[in-house]
């Protein structure tokens, strides 16, 4: 059984997928396995994948599942020690699983571990161009829960180059310690919790694992590049337009439902109290910015959260038991 489970969730990422696989088979660490997840692409996806790399375990679903559900599936594939989470626009320096391993196998008290991930961009000539621009260090929030993440926009400096323990990291490069997700799992595989289908579920997971006693870490010198770029499945630039403002939509619709759940589920009633006027001040903000611009996302925000609220307090009462 190979040391790490390398896991991808694909979702129309020709572009991308080449230069993510090339990236992780020239690690110099290569005690691991690649499992992919394709959620029902159209543009190649999946048969390149098939025709260049056999090795790789894929899952073909038969439609979009979702980033938490897809990672959920790839994670039960086999008992790895380590389970990297790679999105599908993310390209590994040659190190990055060497520096992470050799940090988790000498500290038992982590759970999660992230390096510096930074931004990249098409060069108009069919690669990536690396560039010198923090994407995300780790994740982090505010006294009342605004989570951001943490260098986002900064021009990366030694200020950056620092390990430090943190809050958790995104979801778009992480690894776990198999071990702790096990403990703080919903039901039998629910790792990441299905009901947020994507966004904010990096955060969630991170939150459990914290409320559990579990450690993370940001180690600097881990080095991995991601464009967070739109991903469509046409090249007809109206249809483009149009799909990528309907997918603004739609993320913004998940991700305030998905922030609710998160208070729902994470908050003890004695942090809820110590924090209340921040808390309250962060949500407020919310609720007049989407009431006076953004209608559909607070009425979708409210009435998914009410609809589920029952189901997503049940999982909170597992979360408590965790240890």
């Amino acid at each position: 059984m190979p040391k790490i489970s390398i896991n991808i969730v694909t979702y129309n990422g020709i572009k991308y997928i080449p230069f993510c696989i090339k990236s992780i088979i020239d690690q110099n660490y290569k005690d691991f396995e690649i499992v992919v997840v394709d959620n029902n692409s159209i543009d190649g996806t999946k048969e390149y994948i098939k025709a260049n790399y056999p090795f790789i375990k894929l899952i073909e679903n038969k439609e979009n599942m979702g980033f938490s559900y897809a990672n959920n599936q790839a994670i039960q594939v086999n008992d790895s020690e380590y389970i990297l989470i790679t999105n599908q626009d993310i390209i590994l320096e040659n190190n990055f699983l060497e520096i992470i391993i050799n940090f988790a196998d000498n500290n038992k008290e982590y759970a999660s571990f992230g390096g510096k991930l930074k931004k990249m961009r098409p060069d108009g000539h069919g690669q990536f161009e690396k560039l010198n621009i923090i994407d995300s260090l780790y994740l982090d929030h505010t006294l009342g829960y605004k989570f951001i993440n943490f260098g986002e926009g900064f021009d990366d400096s030694e200020k950056f180059n620092k390990d430090i323990d943190i809050f958790g990291i995104s979801g778009a490069l992480v690894m776990y310690r198999r071990s702790a997700i096990e403990k703080i799992k919903h039901g039998k595989y629910e790792y990441f919790d299905n009901d947020f289908f994507m966004y904010k579920e990096d955060i969630d997971l991170a939150w459990r694992l914290q409320n559990a006693g579990y450690k993370a870490i940001y180690l600097h010198e881990a080095i991995a590049y991601h464009e967070r770029g739109f991903i469509g499945g046409s090249n007809n630039i109206k249809d483009t337009i149009k799909r990528k403002n309907n997918d603004k939509e739609f993320l913004a619709k998940l991700s305030y439902r998905n922030h609710l759940y998160l208070l729902l589920k994470n908050l003890d009633t004695k942090e809820l109290i110590l924090k209340f006027p921040f808390i309250f001040y962060e949500e407020c903000k919310k609720i007049i910015y989407y009431f006076i611009f953004k209608k559909e996302v607070l009425r979708f925000g409210i009435k998914e959260f009410k609809q589920n609220y029952k189901k997503i307090k049940n999982k909170k009462y597992e979360n408590s038991s965790c240890s």
